[in-house]
């Protein structure tokens, strides 16, 4: 395993992403990041983002984005990498540029406003972005690190192939996780949000369960993977059982859950228990099959 605080580009990708209010599963927003931002970002990096931002969310509030936005932190290693291409729409760019020609790609295939909009917003926001990033985020996650790496360790054990995996701690995902083509970014446990260290390790593990899951379409992968990564939790450590509970209890999984009564694979008595207790989630998981 290797893991690693995420890059400057990747954290630019997913501030903005951690602004922006989506009505599906791609939704990251988190009121707690925002907070924090709207406390500490620099005055300048404020005004640019609040100009940004509401361009965006006219285009996030139609449930039109395509999802390939969420691979956007594939196209650069870091900001100075997207510095070097220069201010040029996304669709002049060719495959040499970028570190991910093919999310490229997918991206220049996709709603030409939607995607130009996010790339002049990611440029406008860089210069400001970038300094406050090196000099006060930085340093958060590296910290957060040290605390998350023994319960990331203990992840490795009860899913071996995560050692194979690049594991990168963020400061916007708070409670999320994304699972990318080249790595698995989780939400980082920093003072503001509150997470206890055990739980990127939780976010971590369900996003290789959501690999290892198969295909199938999005509510049919995240059903399986949440059942079995709550079977595979039964070996773990715990305090690290309890914080998966806990994590499994914040989840909104109504579509998932309705999906899951469609496919015939939870009865309607089942899917109302595990929206009524969510505490008890894992308990009533742990009677399906994993």
């Amino acid at each position: 395993m290797i893991a690693a605080p995420a890059s400057d580009f990747t954290e630019l990708v997913l501030h903005c992403l951690a602004h922006l209010r989506s009505p599906g599963p791609e939704d990251v927003f988190d009121a707690g990041y925002v907070e924090w931002v709207g406390h500490h970002a620099p005055t300048a990096h404020l005004a640019a983002l609040d100009v940004g931002l509401g361009r965006l969310q006219r285009h996030w509030s139609t449930g039109k984005v395509p999802v390939v936005v969420q691979a956007w932190p594939e196209l650069f290693p870091t900001i100075a990498a997207f510095r070097e291409v220069g201010p040029g729409p996304l669709k002049s760019l060719a495959p040499s540029q970028v570190a991910g020609a093919s999310v490229l790609g997918w991206l220049q295939r996709a709603d030409e406003t939607i995607v130009e909009s996010v790339h002049a917003t990611l440029l406008e926001l860089m210069p400001t972005f970038e300094g406050w990033h090196r000099d006060v985020v930085r340093p958060q996650l590296s910290a957060a690190m040290q605390s998350t790496a023994p319960w990331l360790e203990q992840a490795v054990q009860l899913m071996p192939s995560l050692a194979q995996r690049t594991i990168e701690q963020t400061s916007a995902l708070g409670r999320h996780g994304r699972g990318l083509p080249s790595r698995i970014l989780i939400g980082a446990a920093l003072p503001f949000n509150g997470l206890e260290p055990q739980v990127p390790a939780i976010l971590a593990l369900h996003e290789e369960s959501v690999h290892r899951a198969g295909s199938g379409d999005y509510h049919e992968v995240e059903w399986r993977a949440l059942v079995g990564l709550t079977h595979r939790m039964q070996g773990a450590e715990p305090s690290l059982r309890a914080a998966h509970a806990q994590w499994l209890s914040s989840l909104n999984l109504v579509s998932v859950l309705d999906a899951a009564v469609a496919r015939d694979e939870l009865d309607a008595a089942g899917r109302q228990q595990l929206l009524a207790e969510p505490l008890a989630r894992a308990q009533r998981l742990l009677t399906l099959g994993g």
